[in-house]
């Protein structure tokens, strides 16, 4: 996961030209959301019950959401400024972080 960010650090200010640091307050800010919304999932998986057991379900849902946000990452519309871009980093890496746990 840290050499995926690093590169996604490298392919935002080289390939989108996004300001290095906008790009640093756009990943504090996701990583400051994880760090208040992954232990609500944590208890919620925890508290989970169902026929496939408590994480399968997560896992079969969470796969393909991180699959496709993970390329939604290094697939930003090229049209987008910099506001633009900052908020489809933002949220495609809160998501992908998200459905990844």
């Amino acid at each position: 996961f840290i050499s995926q960010t690093v590169y996604l650090a490298k392919f935002y200010t080289d390939v989108v030209e996004l300001p290095l640091g906008t790009l640093a307050v756009t990943m504090a800010l996701a990583k400051s959301a994880d760090a208040v919304v992954f232990p609500i999932i944590g208890w919620y998986s925890d508290m989970a019950s169902t026929r496939w057991g408590r994480r399968l379900p997560f896992i079969a849902i969470g796969a393909p959401l991180c699959s496709l946000f993970y390329f939604a990452l290094f697939a930003p519309p090229p049209s987008m400024g910099n506001t633009a871009s900052a908020h489809w980093f933002g949220l495609t890496f809160f998501f992908h972080a998200f459905f990844y746990i």
